[in-house]
């Protein structure tokens, strides 16, 4: 299994905006689109949000909160 390398925060275990913990949390990438997912995770540029915020932040593409 993967080691986690966020370089955004090294919190795992709640979602990055909220802050809500022993939820599902999702691993959001910070670049769009699937082209870039490798790239994201490569960089460890993602963070864990919780299920409502992955859903706002996807139906928002523009990535504004």
């Amino acid at each position: 299994m993967a080691k986690w390398k966020s370089i955004i925060t090294s919190n795992h275990s709640k979602c990055y905006l909220c802050g809500k913990q022993n939820i599902r949390l999702e691993k959001h990438h910070i670049m769009n689109g699937v082209a870039y997912r490798p790239k994201a995770e490569e960089d460890g540029l993602y963070v864990m949000l919780c299920t409502t915020h992955e859903e706002i932040i996807g139906k928002n593409k523009n990535g504004s909160y």
